[in-house]
């Protein structure tokens, strides 16, 4: 998803009477929030570099963790496992950003089309619902 130097805020289509009153009226809502929105803002290369970083960070102190139980000829324990499955769930986290960042997570929903907008929610959705398995077939 590209944006232009200077996008401007999209329209909405509040005037859809096949859409109902009250989805219209929350259009409207997201057409006025959009006018007042610094659409020139776009933290998606920070949102993934962080949510890149500090997964490798865990995984680091982790793989350390298990490094000096090694040499310690210590036994791994349940929290030892316990931290390897936080590790996953982090990692999930970060597969999950990554695939919103590219939906558009870190621009301003002013920028967003309304499809663009339904299909960030339908992701996050899906991954809440279906798990990560299912974020592919979206």
């Amino acid at each position: 998803m590209a944006v232009s130097p200077s996008p401007t805020p999209v329209v909405y289509p509040v005037n859809d009477t096949s859409r109902s009153e009250a989805e219209r009226a929350y259009l409207q809502k997201l057409t006025d929030f959009a006018a007042k929105q610094d659409l020139t803002e776009d933290t998606r290369q920070y949102v993934r570099d962080v949510s890149i970083a500090f997964t490798v960070f865990a995984a680091i102190f982790v793989g350390l963790r298990f490094l000096a139980r090694y040499r310690q000829a210590a036994r791994i324990g349940t929290d030892d496992w316990l931290i390897v499955a936080a590790l996953a769930v982090l990692i999930g986290n970060m597969v999950m950003n990554l695939v919103l960042v590219h939906q558009g997570l870190g621009l301003h929903s002013g920028v967003l089309t309304l499809p663009e907008l339904q299909k960030m929610n339908e992701v996050g959705l899906h991954v809440l619902h279906d798990g990560p398995r299912q974020v592919t077939a979206c």
